[in-house]
């Protein structure tokens, strides 16, 4: 009689006990499923020189995105964008499963700035706010990055009432370019590679129009600008610039000293804090100069071929 009460207790608390998982069980699901899904834009710019690194970036950034996190890219086009690259694109758009791509074709927007070897997609990160109207806040990203990580947390940096934020650019050691952009001095000169933008602030304050108005007394004074899209942010958004983490648009050239105190240029630019946290932990690469592509010496050219094989793969 008692060993079949123990047993039937044991048989009772087992159930319990599975009954008890299930529960457990379903109710992480849930939460699982009622995790936020951050929905990130990205505005890049691109013809057709450089369709293929835009799309080596849009995969290293599908690849790395986490898997609540979808990615909304807008890519601003020249009026001449081949069918070819259409194609591709859209081939791309159909395989990456967080990610959706949407060509904006720019038409002849900035066509009276363009120079021998300045081409106009580069001025289209000026047109962001009037391009992505429904946004009211986004990244831009340049064509020659890769996304090693998530962009949500750079996504959701609280930029305040600045215009952009970028990370340092080594111009800021050049300060006699203040002059020439009509500011006080380069402490808040930025990279314009890889960037947040405040598109609402953008909007209100008419910045785009400012923009034009810049480039167009810059070529008419015949003023010498280092990079004419990068100067026109840093002379127009002046003081209502963020400094962003390294990280987050790690410039490739200040990477290749392998420890801070040996390169006395770093002292002058970034913290150490700073420079090691983007070193070690980089979201975005940016290759300023010299591009993987064109050459194997150059560092992190062996991850930029990864992710343009993982290209290559889905084109098959």
């Amino acid at each position: 009689m008692k060993r079949n009460l123990k047993k039937r207790f044991v048989i009772i608390f087992a159930a319990i006990m599975i009954l008890l998982a299930n529960v457990f069980l379903r109710a992480d699901a849930n939460r699982e499923e009622k995790k936020e899904i951050s929905s990130i834009p990205i505005a890049m710019a691109t013809d057709n020189n450089y369709v293929t690194p835009t799309l080596v970036s849009i995969v290293s950034a599908s690849e790395n995105a986490s898997p609540n996190t979808k990615l909304r890219f807008y890519i601003m086009v020249t009026n001449d964008f081949s069918e070819e690259n259409k194609v591709k694109v859209q081939k791309l758009d159909e395989k990456l499963e967080n990610s959706v791509i949407t060509l904006i074709n720019m038409g002849d927007a900035f066509k009276e700035f363009e120079k021998s070897f300045w081409g106009t997609a580069m001025y289209y990160r000026l047109k962001i706010g009037s391009m992505l109207k429904d946004e009211s806040k986004c990244i831009y990203l340049d064509s020659d990055t890769l996304v090693l990580k998530d962009l949500t947390e750079m996504f959701n940096l609280d930029i305040g009432e600045n215009y952009v934020a970028g990370v340092l650019d080594g111009y800021r050691q050049c300060e006699e370019h203040a002059s020439e952009l009509e500011i006080s001095d380069m402490s808040q000169y930025i990279c314009s590679g890889s960037l947040v933008w405040n598109l609402n602030k953008v909007r209100e304050d008419i910045i785009e129009e400012k923009f034009e108005q810049f480039l167009k007394k810059a070529t008419r004074e015949n003023k010498s600008l280092i990079f004419p899209d990068q100067d026109a942010i840093n002379a127009v958004c002046y003081r209502k610039i963020m400094d962003m983490p390294f990280k987050y648009g790690a410039i490739v050239g200040l990477m290749y000293c392998s420890k801070y105190d040996k390169d006395p240029y770093l002292y002058k630019l970034i913290d150490r804090d700073n420079w090691e946290d983007g070193v070690k932990n980089p979201v975005v690469l940016h290759f300023v100069g010299k591009k993987p592509w064109n050459s194997h010496k150059v560092k992190f050219s062996d991850l930029w071929k990864k992710y343009y094989s993982n290209l290559e793969k889905m084109f098959m």
